[in-house]
């Protein structure tokens, strides 16, 4: 039996400060989550915040991380304006599309936000803060298939 002896990453999910002003992250949360991430020099880190932040997205690149996995409602093409650097997480709707919408809905979103990111960025397709219950297979595969169709053969 094989294991992962030493981390390779940590994952951060919180929330609640997407729910703070501008100026309540700046005082109650950054100095918090950078401690956190700063705890963890060389590691692979993940912010999960799947508030609606919009507001926040330069604070949000002010995080000591590489990686944000974000709300489906976040613009992604804003995101990935506000945050040149850090590879972006997301961003199909979780219960809209990919559980109460059709497969091909999932692969023409799925395909829309790999437009939006643009090619020469950081960007892991998922679904924007994570999968819903209910998420078929089928659904995946459509994901699966955009990304596979976005990326060119090696």
């Amino acid at each position: 039996v094989s294991r992962l002896r030493e981390p390779l990453g940590i994952l951060l999910l919180d929330d609640i400060p997407g729910m703070l002003s501008p100026r309540g992250f700046n005082r109650r949360a950054l100095p918090f989550l950078q401690r956190v991430f700063d705890a963890f020099p060389g590691l692979l880190r993940v912010y999960h915040n799947d508030t609606p932040c919009a507001h926040l997205l330069p604070r949000i690149g002010q995080l000591h991380c590489e990686v944000w996995n974000f709300s489906h409602e976040v613009d992604l093409a804003a995101a990935r304006a506000a945050l040149p650097r850090m590879a972006l997480l997301g961003n199909v709707a979780p219960l809209g599309t990919l559980v109460r919408g059709t497969p091909e809905q999932a692969y023409e979103e799925a395909r829309a936000c790999i437009a939006k990111a643009g090619a020469s960025s950081g960007f892991i397709l998922s679904a924007g803060g994570g999968l819903s219950p209910g998420t078929t297979a089928a659904h995946i595969d459509a994901l699966v298939r955009a990304a596979r169709e976005a990326t060119p053969a090696t």
